[in-house]
């Protein structure tokens, strides 16, 4: 069915099985009823939505007609501009339209630039990913690689909500560092790496401290045992060990308590969870 058809069936809604100006008595005939219609909301509603699709069909994208050279040459001019919107829209068409094209891995790259300086942090890395997989052997990949890690960083959340993406910052970062050993990328990759478990450790630690809260000692137990045992290299993991004494102690576990005090001065005799516990016992 056309706009026009469509137009004409909302301009003459049936009323009583009949429509509107159908030449029945009193109602003058099909012209007089669509006109007297098309004056309602009705109609006027029918005619914006036939003015706004005339209208779309009429324009077109501001790249349209481009071949592959001026096509990207916009898409760059775009990325030195720091107009991010047109350069996702160009160099994807870019890579629709030429995906062989000796540019191709430029583009994907400046792509998921893109992607990432508007703030859309998985389309970036799916862009990177993309690279990685069609140009294993660029000089880039590195690049790319460590590109995946920061866009899961940005997209890790605070210590009080899900840390899903956190985790997959920590396996990304930590690829960097096994597929790129000795690089200047491998070396930033595993400074994002050890500040995500540094959060996760946090989080684990928070969710043990609810517990000791509720007076839930079992599952407390479970999330300091969990932070000290994960992430040894952490703030929270001597802090996590304190919380395990207090917790044996008022549980009166002797034997736990004290293997839990000679575990937290041997592996951090320098933290301040080990003074503290020093001064305790």
């Amino acid at each position: 069915m056309s706009i026009l058809e469509r137009i004409r069936v909302v301009g003459t809604r049936r009323e009583g099985g009949r429509p509107v100006g159908s030449g029945r008595p009193g109602n003058g005939n099909v012209r007089e009823g669509y006109t007297k219609r098309m004056r309602q909301p009705f109609g006027r509603i029918a005619l914006l939505f036939l003015t706004v699709g005339l209208g779309a069909c009429a324009s077109s994208p501001w790249f349209t007609g481009l071949d592959a050279e001026g096509l990207y040459a916009e898409a760059a001019a775009r990325v030195a501009r720091e107009d991010w919107a047109d350069a996702v829209e160009a160099f994807e068409r870019f890579l629709i339209l030429h995906p062989s094209d000796a540019r191709a891995a430029d583009a994907r790259m400046l792509l998921a630039r893109s992607f990432r300086e508007r703030g859309e942090h998985l389309s970036a890395s799916a862009e990177y990913q993309r690279f990685l997989e069609r140009h294993p052997t660029d000089p880039r990949a590195a690049d790319a690689a460590l590109g995946m890690c920061r866009s899961y960083q940005s997209l890790s959340p605070n210590p009080q909500r899900d840390q899903e993406y956190t985790r997959q910052a920590v396996t990304f970062c930590q690829r960097v560092a096994l597929d790129f050993p000795g690089t200047p990328q491998s070396d930033q990759a595993e400074d994002i790496r050890e500040e995500m478990l540094a959060k996760l450790a946090r989080s684990e630690f928070q969710i043990g401290r609810f517990y000791a809260s509720l007076n839930a000692l079992d599952s407390a137990i479970l999330y300091y045992e969990g932070v000290a045992e994960r992430y040894p290299g952490t703030e929270s993991a001597p802090s996590a060990l304190l919380e395990l004494y207090r917790i044996y102690q008022r549980l009166e576990w002797g034997p736990e308590a004290e293997a839990v005090k000679e575990r937290l001065l041997t592996l951090y005799p320098s933290s301040s969870a080990a003074a503290e516990i020093r001064d305790v016992g």
